[in-house]
C-alpha cells in the first residue's frame, strides 16, 4: 500500500532527525491507534520496536480492529489490555506497556524472541480475541483449545461425581470452597461432618478420601499462582478444575493443555492461552507462523485457524 510505505519512509527519516513526537503521529496515521494519554512517553527506541511489532499483524488485528484504539506507556506493568469489560480512564480498547525493554530476548518461549515486541503481540492477541468474541467460546470454535468452560464448579464436579456416593457431590462443593493455596480434603470431610450431624445425618466416612474421583479432584484442582507452570501431566480427555490468578475457575482437558504449551503463563486461562499462541504465531523473524507449524502437530491447526480467521 502507497500510503503506508510513504508513512515508513517519513516515520524512518524523522527517527534520525526529529522528537519522538513527530514518530508517534505517523505511527499513529499507519496503524489507525492513538498513541496519547500513558504515564510513561514515549520514546525512539520503543516507537522503532512497536512499528516493527504492529507491521507484522495482519490489518484486522490493528487498524480494522474496533477492539484496539490506543496503546500508551504506563509504570507499573510489562503489559495489560483493558477491554470492553475493564474500567480504564483511557477508555476500552487499550494496550498499557511497562518498562521492557525493546531489544531484551524473551526466555519464556521455545525459541528467543524481542520480548517488548513479545509483549505488544501479545496484548493484540487479546484484542483480537475480543474483536472475535472468542472467550466465551474457545473450546468450539479455535482447534485443539483446552477449555471447556469457565467459572462453573458445579457442572465440573456433577460431571466428575456421576455414578459415586451422593456425598462425594458435598464434599467436592466444600473442598473447591476453599481458597486455592490452603485446600485440604481433610478440612473439607471435617466441614461436611459437622454439617451432617447438625442435620441430623450420619457422618460421611473417612474412606469417602479414598475414592479415584476424590482423589482426581484433590490432584489436578490447581490454582494459577504461583504454580500455574506446574500442572502435572494427565490423559487427553482428563477433566480437571483450574482456579486462575483472575478469580475465576476454568475446566479443562489436561491431556490437550500440554499438547498445546508453548510457555508457561499460557497456563493461566483461556484468554494467555490464546494470547500466547498469537504472539507466536506472528513473532517477526521466524516467518509468518512459522514456529507453531514447526511444532508439534495440534499447534499447526492453530496456526491454520489464525491465518483462516484473524
Amino acid at each position: 500500500m502507497r500510503g503506508a510505505a510513504t508513512l515508513e519512509r517519513r516515520f524512518r527519516a524523522a527517527a534520525a532527525s526529529q522528537g519522538p513526537e513527530v514518530g508517534a503521529a505517523l505511527l499513529s496515521a499507519r496503524f489507525g491507534v492513538r498513541l496519547d494519554g500513558g504515564t510513561v512517553p514515549w520514546c525512539w527506541p520503543r516507537l522503532l520496536a512497536l512499528w516493527e511489532a504492529l507491521a507484522t499483524l495482519p490489518a484486522s488485528a490493528v487498524e480494522r480492529n474496533p477492539a484496539l484504539r490506543r496503546i500508551v506507556c504506563v509504570q507499573g506493568v510489562d503489559g495489560a489490555y483493558r477491554g470492553t469489560a475493564t474500567r480504564s480512564p483511557l477508555g476500552p480498547g487499550t494496550i498499557e506497556l511497562g518498562a521492557l525493554r525493546p531489544g531484551t530476548p524473551s526466555r519464556a518461549y521455545p525459541v528467543p524472541i524481542d520480548r517488548f515486541i513479545a509483549m505488544v503481540h501479545h496484548e493484540v492477541g487479546h484484542a483480537v480475541a475480543a474483536r472475535l468474541g472468542l472467550y466465551d467460546t474457545l473450546y468450539e470454535r479455535v482447534p485443539h483449545s483446552p477449555w471447556l468452560f469457565q467459572g462453573d464448579r458445579e457442572a465440573f464436579l456433577r460431571r466428575l461425581f456421576a455414578g459415586e456416593d451422593p456425598r462425594t457431590l458435598q464434599l467436592g462443593r466444600l473442598y473447591l470452597a476453599q481458597p486455592p493455596g490452603r485446600r485440604s480434603l481433610q478440612r473439607a470431610l471435617h466441614r461436611l461432618q459437622a454439617q451432617q450431624r447438625r442435620w441430623g445425618q450420619s457422618p460421611a466416612p473417612a474412606s469417602l478420601l479414598r475414592l479415584p474421583a476424590v482423589r482426581h479432584l484433590a490432584h489436578n484442582s490447581r490454582h494459577a499462582l504461583p504454580c500455574y507452570h506446574r500442572l502435572r501431566p494427565l490423559p487427553d480427555g482428563t477433566l480437571a478444575f483450574y482456579d486462575s490468578g483472575y478469580g475465576r475457575g476454568f475446566v479443562l482437558h489436561a491431556g490437550r493443555l500440554a499438547q498445546t504449551r508453548v510457555s508457561a503463563y499460557q497456563m493461566r486461562s483461556p484468554n494467555e492461552w490464546f494470547a500466547e499462541l498469537f504472539a507466536l504465531h506472528y513473532a517477526p523473524g521466524l516467518g509468518h507462523g512459522g514456529l507453531l507449524r514447526r511444532l508439534a502437530g495440534p499447534l499447526r491447526h492453530i496456526a491454520d485457524w489464525l491465518d483462516a480467521h484473524v
